[in-house]
């Protein structure tokens, strides 16, 4: 579970970092300059693995590697969409199209995201396991009176 989360919060954020850092370059122009949060918005994007893991499954990786892999890839979405926020945020507030924020507020709206959305994931999940639950048993009923 460590490994796995290792790899889903900060190697999704150094993966957003250097992706944005690749694409300050590549896609730099002079018509269209990149602001590098632009650039770090981008690479949030495009920094969830799940292809990765859907490729480790096909080429028959070992299960504990697969494991690993499919574990970060259930996580690397949330993650990546927080990361997403806190950039576009910044991106926002520097064109002036934003409001300026202090960093306390962003460690603040980075728990809110992150841990808000776990519980609020997990109470929404329990309420669906106990919802599928009762149509099941509703179902064998069903099926015994017939």
């Amino acid at each position: 579970m460590v490994n796995i989360l290792l790899l889903a919060g900060p190697g999704c954020g150094w993966g957003a970092i250097l992706l944005g850092g690749v694409f300050k370059f590549v896609l730099q122009s002079d018509d269209n300059d990149m602001t590098w949060y632009q650039a770090f918005t981008l690479g949030s994007i495009l920094s969830a693995t799940d292809p990765v893991a859907v490729v480790l499954k096909e080429l028959g990786a070992s299960l504990a590697f697969n494991h690993l892999f499919e574990g970060e890839a259930l996580l690397n979405d949330d993650v990546a969409m927080v990361f997403f926020i806190f950039f576009n945020k910044f991106s926002k507030a520097q064109s002036g199209k934003g409001e300026a924020f202090t960093s306390s507020q962003v460690v603040i709206n980075f728990i809110r995201n992150s841990l808000v959305r776990s519980v609020l994931g997990k109470v929404l999940g329990r309420l669906a396991a106990l919802w599928t639950k009762r149509i099941l048993e509703m179902i064998c009923q069903f099926i015994k009176f017939i």
